[in-house]
């Protein structure tokens, strides 16, 4: 290469701490090529030699390899230094480089010219600048973004590509002054700014520019304004050849669309933005270019609240990219689970800074949700129809007529509480977790307690005050619930909607309001000691497994060791209501600092603490302490007993022993907790009487006999007639004393005389039980 650098200093080994030594501890600098090499050139005053023109190809300063793509002539340069003697080794090494992220090919490293603006002279104003913003995560401000500022270099806005806005710069250029007859004195620029021509406007660009410029229709992009001169004082000047960064063009999106500074009324009713959205690695992009315009040109931020969110990732973790077909089709996952189903499922993810691994399982279980809320909805339904219900359109008048009941009154106070904590929760950029609450209420508070606690209220024949009142007020709940859901799921949130409320609702939930907290409907004591009931017979039903008894089997009594003042008062101001969910005859409770009489307390002894101490009659004392049952868990009573047992006292410690409660034969117990913290512990007594076992037996008929309407397909006032074959005599009276009951749960008008109906032999703990049932003639 003829042209290449030969002077003082060209050729020669110096020291950085950026070269490795595990190799040869040598690596080929060239300032014109990479940033490294350009900076530690130009702390060495090394000439900056770049043989390589814009389009990747040698210029002529390469010598032999002029007109030759930099890649392509690399097997002439190592034949070269090999046909020379200097070729140490040639090979092929695999090392991270530089590649296009749109089309994946190498990037050539090269020194240009380029535009800067120097951001760096107002870094202070633009780090107080920042603290006009909230950022949700706030450390993503503090932190990431500070840092990032505190140490950004001045802004590169150049570009050397083809679309993009044109830099609307105009320098001298003497030949294009020659050819204007301008003079030989004319020269290129010198590169100060105050020598260059910028165009601000359209109108400016028409009036300066040599050609016929309309600035109406003229196409400010460089197929249009690279042929465009100004010539003022003799001087000719041409159009730089670079675009903009398109990051400068978004930095000022906020005021551009706002048409300012052309226009005002619009900006100074709408600028700052309010709210600006998007991913982590804005940091440097949109975030950063947004601060340094509004900084430089308004000396303001352009938005006042920042949502930094993460990436989209694949279930495995990875990045999704589209360009190498690493993703997760969002049409296959709409047709597996429904376009709802996604929604919810991406929504429930933090918006926050973290990256979203998608799950297919998670997004299933929202579907599931979905199934859990439409069968709310459905449920009620064709009672209310039969019943001719008709509420205004968000029931508040008929809720206001209702004579409401415990449950009533807490799930709208439940209610309450869910659309505060959700209003908090999009206020502060979280709908995440303003989707788990609205899930919460509807699962759990609506559909695994309150309906279940309503179903018979509803099933009653005649008009009553409590079906009205439960209809009003699961109307108001699953109308509230679609406004809050709209957002999340907006098809099934409309067509629950529109058939609730009909021709007198809008023609869309989305037109609805967001729901305000109605204060009068709320009792943050009622929630609470709701939240008592739920974790009591959540805990009564994990007892009743263990006892091996059936919730529709009554059960004689079920016992509450309350741990602390309020759980008891809870208890005791809703024993009908744990009755009910309990199906128990009477709830006992026992306070605080109570135990139940009825327990008793045997001892575990720690042979491990016991043969040190007692040497051969460890085995001895043991056997003693094993043997005993206590009245109290107490190392006194303990003592008195075991001296009973062995004829002589012993001296026993607290790390010899340890007590377990022992309940009663048939009495199952278990521990509940609220919200994680142990409250107490209930026992449910499963002894079984005649009159149990009777209510038990029918309540087994009765589930059979519903799901033979089932398999009818009966309406729900279908009358029927039933007969009943039991083989067991004894098991055949108990059913028969509750003839009532059978009848009433499923419509039976009377029994006996099937001789053609529907006719099935079930299994009924372990008695075979022939039901036949056909529909009553009329019906």
């Amino acid at each position: 290469m003829p042209d290449a650098p030969d002077g003082d200093g060209a050729l020669q080994v110096y020291t950085a701490d950026y070269v490795e030594t595990d190799r040869t501890g040598l690596v080929h600098s060239a300032p014109g090529h990479g940033e490294v090499d350009f900076e530690r050139g130009r702390e060495l005053g090394l000439e900056v030699f770049c043989p390589v023109g814009p389009d990747g190809i040698y210029e002529p300063a390469a010598g032999d390899y002029a007109g030759q793509f930099v890649k392509d002539a690399d097997p002439d340069i190592t034949d070269d230094l090999e046909a020379r003697g200097l070729l140490l080794h040639g090979g092929r090494h695999h090392h991270d480089y530089g590649h296009c992220w749109r089309c994946d090919t190498p990037v050539v490293q090269m020194v240009t010219d380029q535009w800067y603006i120097t951001v760096t002279d107002i870094k202070e104003d633009l780090l107080s600048l920042i603290e006009d913003s909230e950022w949700y995560p706030q450390e993503a401000r503090d932190d990431r973004f500070t840092d990032f500022v505190e140490e950004s270099p001045d802004w590169n806005v150049s570009r050397q590509r083809y679309w993009g806005i044109p830099i609307p710069i105009w320098t001298p250029d003497s030949e294009a002054t020659a050819s204007n007859e301008g003079g030989e004195a004319a020269e290129d620029w010198s590169g100060d700014v105050d020598d260059a021509i910028v165009v601000s406007s359209r109108e400016e660009l028409a009036e300066r520019a040599d050609q016929a410029v309309d600035p109406e229709t003229v196409d400010l992009h460089k197929d249009t304004v690279d042929e465009l001169t100004i010539t003022e004082g003799g001087t000719t000047y041409t159009r730089v050849p670079d675009v903009f960064d398109v990051w400068l063009d978004s930095s000022m999106a906020s005021w551009g669309t706002l048409n300012y500074p052309e226009e005002t009324d619009d900006f100074e009713r709408l600028w700052p933005a309010d709210l600006i959205i998007e991913a982590h690695d804005q940091t440097r992009g949109w975030f950063w270019s947004q601060l340094g315009m509004g900084g430089a040109a308004l000396d303001e931020i352009p938005y006042r609240q920042v949502v930094m969110h993460g990436f989209a990732n694949m279930p495995d973790g990875r990045s999704m990219s589209k360009s190498k077909d690493i993703l997760v089709d969002p049409h296959e996952v709409i047709d597996e689970h429904g376009v709802d189903p996604m929604r919810l499922f991406l929504l429930s993810v933090t918006p926050q800074g973290d990256d979203m691994r998608f799950s297919w399982d998670e997004t299933a279980e929202m579907e599931r949700r979905l199934n859990i809320l439409w069968n709310v909805f459905r449920f009620p339904l064709p009672y209310m129809r039969l019943d001719g219900f008709d509420p205004d359109t968000d029931g508040s008048a008929a809720l206001a007529d209702a004579d409401l009941e415990t449950v009533d009154e807490w799930v709208l106070s439940r209610l309450q509480t869910t659309v505060a904590e959700m209003t908090d929760f999009w206020e502060s950029f979280r709908q995440d977790k303003a989707l788990d609450a609205l899930l919460e209420f509807v699962v759990e508070d609506v559909s695994r307690f309150y309906i279940q606690v309503v179903r018979e209220r509803m099933w009653e024949e005649e008009e009553s005050p409590s079906k009205q009142a439960a209809y009003a007020t699961l109307y108001r709940v699953l109308v509230e619930t679609t406004k809050l859901l709209a957002p999340y799921a907006p098809y099934v949130a409309d067509d629950i909607y529109g058939t609730l409320t009909g021709d007198d609702g809008f023609d869309t939930v989305h037109m609805c309001d967001w729901p305000e907290p109605t204060e009068s409907l709320r009792d943050p004591q009622l929630e609470a000691d709701v939240g008592v009931v739920a974790a009591v017979e959540e805990a009564g039903s994990n007892a009743r497994q263990r006892a091996e008894r059936k919730l529709r089997w009554p059960v004689r009594r079920a016992v509450v060791a309350a741990d602390d003042e309020a759980t008891a008062a809870a208890v005791d101001r809703h024993r009908p209501l744990l009755c009910d969910r309990l199906n128990a005859r009477e709830i006992e409770l026992v306070e605080p600092d109570a135990d139940w009489a009825e327990l008793r307390y045997g001892v575990r002894a720690d042979m491990s603490v016991l043969g040190p101490e007692f040497g051969d009659a460890a085995g001895e004392v043991m056997d003693a302490i094993n043997a005993v049952t206590l009245e109290e868990p107490s190392l006194e009573a303990l003592s008195t007993a075991v001296a009973d047992e062995l004829g002589r006292a012993v001296e026993l410690t607290d790390e010899m022993v340890s007590f377990t409660a022992e309940t009663p034969e048939g009495v199952e117990g278990t521990a509940f907790d609220v919200d994680g913290e142990e409250r107490g512990v209930i026992y449910v007594d499963a002894t079984l009487t005649e009159t149990i076992e009777s209510e038990g037996y029918a309540r087994e008929v009765v589930r059979r006999v519903q799901e033979m309407r089932k398999e009818l397909d009966l309406d729900i006032e279908a009358e029927i007639r039933v007969d009943l074959d039991v083989a067991d005599d004894r098991l055949a009276g108990l059913v028969r004393d509750h003839e009532g009951l059978i009848a009433e749960e499923v419509r039976a008008a009377g029994f006996g005389g099937v001789a053609d109906g529907h006719d099935r032999t079930w299994d009924v703990e372990g008695t075979d039980v022939r039901i036949a049932i056909e529909p009553v003639a009329g019906d």
